[in-house]
């Protein structure tokens, strides 16, 4: 290290009279100085930006100026606004002379890359004033050590569109390197980008992606990261030797039965028993009840977390009574029957009254013509005298018919009678005949 130093020295003297030979002037004078960290340690394959402020003529601003970087030799390495043939290709002057800026950037830092550099100013070529400055920086290159930074833009929910992000630390803007992105320990890349947009699911929960970001050198890093990803909760109910229940458990035989209640869920759920909107039970992520002879029903477990929830029931019952469930849906069946037997009778009814006001007057008109009944206007106008009405039966004749087979009938006849007029009976008579 103190021969490098030493070496480092004589350069720097080396160089102070050569530019003296030149006749340049140095920025330790007065009006002339430079702001400049002393040194920068950048990894091999990474970047380095070195910033650099610098005064002339007691001015900080300038037209049509250019600036330079030398290493210890005086080789230069960088210009700002000249042709770059002879220069290092990944030194570039990223600041603007013209604004007192002499800002150096680094990329794809190489082990040849260690070693001092100074900054030189020409102003404008009406001037022709030429500055050198003395104090300059001194580069270091170290073994690539540092690993990409996988970041998560947001949170990771089941459903919903997120980036991830492959930051590599003093990779500057990703000019020095190339980006693949590996999901689940495949061989086959799944990205090749800075950054990835993508929508998880529930099955990406704990898997792996990586960064691999390989550099113009060949050489490469790479970082891993398991995917949290959140979603809400499902539930399974199992019996005491884990294998699934149905939505019914027979408890005929058997004391009691245990039922647990697990939920897969990100984050942990809260799950909870319930019979008969009262909570039997109440855990995290699982839940066991134990349900007996005198406890038996229809069991509900919930299970939620911040992003939903979602529940299952089972129906615990004695062989040979009929269960909740049934005898619901017997008297369900039984109510449902009434009301259809109601609905039917009612329009029934109500056709039947429909068809009869339909038919009344046909009816009526019908039987005053058909049996023969006389109308109001055969009889003759209202007198003393007796009315006679000979009615044959269906089947008779005249020529058989004889005064034995003739019966008689008294009719009345309500009749107005005239004011004044004593009211006097009448009789009247009808002869029937009877085969």
């Amino acid at each position: 290290m103190r021969h490098q130093r030493g070496v480092i020295l004589v350069q720097m003297v080396a160089v102070h009279w050569f530019l003296l030979w030149k006749g340049v002037i140095y920025g330790h004078q007065p009006g002339y100085s430079i702001q400049i960290t002393n040194s920068v340690t950048v990894q091999e394959g990474l970047c380095v930006t070195i910033s650099c402020n610098f005064t002339a003529d007691n001015r900080t601003t300038f037209i049509n100026s250019t600036g330079l970087w030398s290493n210890s030799s005086g080789k230069y390495v960088a210009y700002s606004n000249k042709s770059t043939k002879g220069t290092k290709p990944n030194f570039h002057v990223v600041g603007n002379p013209d604004n007192g800026d002499c800002t150096l950037n680094i990329t794809d830092a190489r082990k040849e890359d260690a070693g001092a550099y100074y900054f030189r100013f020409e102003d404008s070529e009406k001037t022709s004033k030429q500055f050198s400055y003395l104090s300059g920086v001194e580069v270091n290159v170290t073994d690539l050590k540092d690993k990409p930074q996988i970041t998560v833009n947001g949170k990771l929910i089941a459903g919903e569109e997120t980036t991830l992000k492959c930051n590599l630390p003093g990779d500057c803007n990703g000019t020095s390197s190339r980006v693949e992105w590996v999901k689940n320990n495949t061989k086959k890349p799944w990205k090749k980008s800075t950054f990835v947009t993508f929508v998880p699911s529930k099955s990406d929960h704990q898997i792996n992606v990586s960064c691999k970001v390989t550099f113009k050198n060949g050489k490469s890093v790479t970082s891993d990261r398991k995917l949290d990803v959140l979603y809400p909760p499902s539930v399974t109910i199992t019996n005491k030797g884990n294998k699934p229940v149905n939505r019914s458990v027979d408890l005929s035989g058997r004391k009691a039965v245990t039922l647990i209640c697990r939920a897969d869920s990100n984050p942990e759920a809260n799950v909870t028993w319930h019979n008969e909107n009262n909570i039997v039970n109440r855990s995290k992520s699982s839940a066991a009840l134990r349900i007996d002879m005198t406890n038996h029903g229809i069991y509900v477990c919930l299970a939620q977390n911040d992003l939903g929830m979602n529940l299952k029931y089972v129906e615990v019952f004695l062989q040979g009574t009929p269960s909740n469930s049934q005898r619901f849906f017997q008297v369900t069946d039984m109510l449902i029957g009434v009301a259809c037997g109601i609905i039917i009778s009612l329009i029934i009814a109500f056709l039947l009254f429909k068809f009869y006001l339909r038919n009344q007057p046909k009816l009526t008109s019908d039987l005053n013509h058909t049996q023969g009944l006389p109308s109001s206007q055969d009889f003759p106008p209202a007198d003393n005298s007796q009315i006679y009405a000979h009615v044959q039966a269906p089947g008779s004749s005249n020529e058989s018919s004889n005064l034995k087979d003739v019966s008689y009938a008294t009719v009345a006849f309500s009749k107005a009678i005239a004011k004044g007029t004593p009211k006097q009976p009448e009789t009247e008579y009808s002869e029937i005949r009877f085969p």
